[in-house]
């Protein structure tokens, strides 16, 4: 695997080696570092994956697990672009305002 500094906290720059993609090992080395995301960020992120797609402790590495991640970010960012233009005082500050106002709705 081809591996250089990306920073001064000597990431490894994702590569491939025989087509097989070293992102899962860039992820984990990620996960596994001290800085980047703190114990309560790690299981906010292991709390979101469903039960079927968790593996104990370890890093989501696997296409499945980064593919649900994925829809609930893009979900939360779709949420929170609605938030901010709706320019209501009761929704400022207040994540999580539309959802609970679609879900009185319907």
């Amino acid at each position: 695997m081809d591996v250089a500094n990306s920073s001064s906290r000597n990431l490894p720059i994702i590569s491939t080696v025989s087509g097989i993609s070293a992102l899962p090992a860039a992820l984990k080395c990620a996960w596994d570092e001290p800085d980047p995301l703190t114990e309560r960020q790690k299981e906010l992120i292991r709390a979101c994956l469903p039960a079927d797609l968790i593996e104990d402790e370890a890093a989501p590495t696997r296409e499945d697990q980064l593919e649900y991640l994925q829809r609930i970010v893009s979900a939360c960012d779709e949420i929170s672009k609605n938030e901010r233009r709706m320019d209501e005082p009761e929704a400022q500050g207040r994540p999580g305002f539309f959802i609970c106002t679609a879900r009185r709705f319907f």
